[in-house]
């Protein structure tokens, strides 16, 4: 009897790629730059080979459908992007790179790994580094390039127990900074609404609510808040949450059901995360995340996030 062959592993193709990203852009009526996306492409290739590539949109009509990648190594990802003029050579935000990308901890011993974050219109939008481990709060915020709009809100943040950071990320889009923080404790309403009106948000109601303790892991979660470098202010903050099993997901509406049935994937387990986003003005909208390629769910496993489902 002919016994089956085994599939080979995806490598990452440029050409198909680029198709991918057009489709899915049509598939949720998202806005679509072939010459930025192949600029991208073009700049990347390596990074994306290497690294895990995954996509993210929003439920909010016309919002951008963006991917990104997590690279496996050091690399200097501005670097890339300036040499291919996505990005303008001595960003006023690109300091805060040189803040957090240097190594850390005991003799220097964390080297963290920074990764990028792309448009299909716009190009580059967003560098994250990931610290390689939990790395105490007040260490990143004492950091010589972290402005004083940034630094002063850490006294908010010791209050609700937000003190230790896996990532961090600058938004260019934005002027902006995200700082991914590890809770260790479940979700409450109690807790929930004292982190939604970090952002301004004081409206939240049982039907926000009601997916987060399904989906948020009792033992630890992702949160992420937003702080304009500007102004100091709190723009957004958001509740993560990660690795879902692709047939049981919370309730995301029409264009992100599109988005994750449309959108390829080419990891053999495929890699969904869904967030809750929350923002003044009773701003509130859902963001969802899908593999490409790379094999984020190992990589994200070798970061040992305890509020990974899988």
């Amino acid at each position: 009897m002919a016994q089956d062959t085994p599939a080979k592993p995806f490598r990452f193709n440029g050409a198909s790629f680029l198709k991918d990203v057009e489709n899915t852009c049509k598939a949720i009526d998202a806005p679509f730059s072939l010459s930025t996306t192949e600029a991208v492409v073009a700049a990347y290739s390596q990074n994306f080979r290497e690294g895990a590539l995954f996509w993210r949109t929003t439920d909010r009509p016309g919002d951008g459908l963006n991917f990104c990648f997590y690279e496996r190594r050091p690399v200097e990802v501005l670097r890339i992007a300036e040499d291919a003029k996505l990005l303008e050579p001595n960003h006023p935000l690109s300091v805060l790179m040189d803040a957090w990308a240097m190594p850390w901890g005991k003799e220097g011993s964390m080297v963290p790994e920074q990764s990028c974050d792309f448009d299909a219109e716009k190009g580059l939008v967003k560098s994250l580094v990931c610290m390689g481990g939990l790395r105490p709060l007040d260490d990143i915020l004492s950091r010589g390039n972290v402005p004083p709009s940034v630094s002063q809100r850490r006294d908010s943040f010791h209050k609700l127990g937000l003190d230790r950071l896996r990532h961090v990320a600058i938004d260019f889009e934005l002027g902006a900074v995200n700082l991914y923080f590890r809770v260790k404790r479940p979700i409450s309403e109690l807790l929930a609404r004292e982190m939604v009106e970090l952002a301004g948000y004081h409206s939240l109601t049982s039907s926000d609510l009601a997916d987060m303790p399904n989906f948020l892991p009792p033992q630890s979660f992702t949160f992420v808040v937003t702080i304009g470098v500007g102004s100091g202010e709190i723009q957004r903050v958001a509740f993560y949450a990660l690795g879902l099993l692709p047939h049981d997901l919370p309730e995301v509406g029409n264009r992100l059901r599109t988005c994750l049935s449309e959108a390829s994937s080419h990891d053999a387990k495929e890699y969904v995360a869904v967030a809750w986003v929350f923002g003044a003005c009773k701003n509130k909208y859902t963001m969802a995340e899908k593999s490409y390629c790379g094999g984020i769910i190992p990589l994200i496993r070798k970061w040992k996030l305890n509020g990974f489902h899988r």
